[in-house]
């Protein structure tokens, strides 16, 4: 089985969905038809890194969601929508534009853990219906906040009522969310007009490769497949034999002298097996086979 995974750049006006889709077809002219996924939507306008994970790399989905983000983005002032970008129709309103300090300030006040309200235009699900779905409906939505961490915004320039910042975060922070909190504390509203995605995890947007660039020429995912190893490089490595490598496979718990905290890259000689840690008893652990 093909493993590994593909640093996909996402073009605006599709959704994740779609883009991987498009990338499921390309697979099959190839002869792959390993199970596929991304690791975190990214909305139709936006652009930029979208990580896809195949075959035995989709197990890895869970340890994706603490991934630091950078996101590049641009805010309207001024202007609102339902949906906080412009997706949905925009609405413009009088307002005195703040100075340059204001505005950094207003977006260094969204750093830190904080807890931010999502988007009534999200998939976030109320009562096993999308929350987007009620909203184009015209049903009211009520979603509670969230805690998400921001680590840090800067703003990298201001033209004429349009905002450009640099956002570094955790994983479910919404950024259409912090341009209308930003906003709020200058006393107005704003819309996101572009975001791109410029890092996530180990992926960024240089190296990411243009989903036209693969429509054109399939046979190019087989030369950009990240292997599981690279993936799970940030982790310190734990190596066993092949006999405890036996027992583990056979549900048989494994005593180690090897003390350790956190999540260890699990190695039988040079062989990836998964992602272990230890229990409480001192004893070996695989939480996710790789094999």
């Amino acid at each position: 089985m093909l493993s590994g995974f593909i640093n996909l750049n996402k073009p605006s006006g599709i959704t994740s969905n779609k883009a991987l889709g498009i990338l499921k077809h390309a697979f099959r002219k190839i002869g792959i038809k390993e199970k596929i996924g991304h690791f975190g939507t990214l909305d139709p306008l936006a652009t930029g890194v979208l990580p896809v994970a195949l075959g035995r790399a989709t197990r890895l989905f869970d340890y994706s969601l603490d991934k630091i983000k950078i996101y590049e983005a641009d805010f309207i002032l001024g202007a609102d929508s339902p949906s906080l970008d412009t997706d949905t129709e925009v609405v413009f309103s009088d307002f005195v534009m703040p100075s340059k300090q204001e505005i950094t300030a207003a977006l260094k006040s969204q750093e830190g853990e904080i807890f931010q309200r999502p988007p009534v235009f999200s998939a976030k699900s109320v009562g096993g219906v999308r929350a987007y779905k009620l909203a184009r409906q015209g049903e009211e939505v009520n979603l509670p906040p969230k805690k998400v961490v921001v680590y840090e915004v800067r703003v990298l320039r201001i033209e004429n009522n349009c905002v450009t910042a640099e956002i570094e975060c955790g994983g479910g922070t919404y950024i259409r969310a912090i341009g209308r909190d930003f906003a709020e504390k200058l006393g107005t509203t704003a819309v996101m007009s572009r975001l791109v995605r410029k890092k996530s995890g180990m992926f960024d947007i240089e190296n990411a490769l243009p989903l036209a660039e693969i429509e054109n020429n399939p046979e190019i995912l087989l030369e950009r497949i990240v292997p599981l190893e690279k993936y799970v490089s940030v982790y310190p490595e734990c190596h066993i034999s092949d006999g405890e490598k036996q027992k583990l496979l056979n549900g048989v718990h494994v005593k180690t002298e090897q003390k350790f905290n956190g999540i260890r890259a699990l190695y039988c000689e040079n062989e990836l097996l998964g992602l272990s840690e230890l229990n409480e008893n001192g004893g070996l652990v695989v939480r996710t086979w790789l094999l």
